[in-house]
């Protein structure tokens, strides 16, 4: 008998948006959390789910990702991945989107990928109601130190296979 693997990006997705939903002061600081200067007010909410906060890039993908979470106000995880909905945000041009996907790609460690993702998600948010899959993003960032290049060819590969769709 197969044991069933444990997904924490799904488990801390779900964990955020019942939070959020129950608690307004939660929901409050999980959003504020994607301003750097302010994500200390939700580590209370990431310390009861269980996420090492002495660990500066788990904190900061926990962090990311429950802010863009309690932001996007979802009620269940979406499943578009990440760099698909970049590339629907600009359906007419998709030079700007290129530009975006670009610097993500030139990330070489996971603080310099959230602060790239900060603005990305904003992005998202404002010209889509797309629903992106942030558990999926959450595995993808939590192994990115271990095996990036496979991540952000898999980044590049969903991006451009939905410009060929569009």
């Amino acid at each position: 008998m197969q044991s069933e693997k444990i997904d924490r990006g799904a488990n801390f997705v779900n964990y955020i948006i019942k939070r959020c939903a129950q608690d307004a002061e939660a929901s409050a600081a999980m959003r504020r959390a994607l301003n750097p200067s302010l994500e200390c007010r939700a580590w209370n909410i990431l310390i009861d789910f269980g996420v090492d906060l002495e660990k500066p890039w788990e904190r900061s993908v926990f962090t990311l990702i429950g802010a863009a979470v309690a932001q996007s106000k979802i009620t269940a995880n979406g499943t578009v991945p990440l760099t698909q909905a970049l590339a629907q945000a600009y359906q007419t041009n998709i030079k700007p989107a290129e530009s975006r996907l670009r610097r993500l790609l030139a990330c070489s460690e996971i603080q310099e990928c959230c602060l790239v993702l900060r603005p990305i998600f904003k992005l998202i948010q404002s010209k889509t109601n797309i629903s992106i899959d942030y558990a999926k993003l959450l595995n993808e960032l939590l192994r990115f130190s271990f095996n990036a290049e496979d991540i952000k060819v898999h980044w590049a590969m969903n991006f451009y296979r939905k410009e060929k769709k569009s």
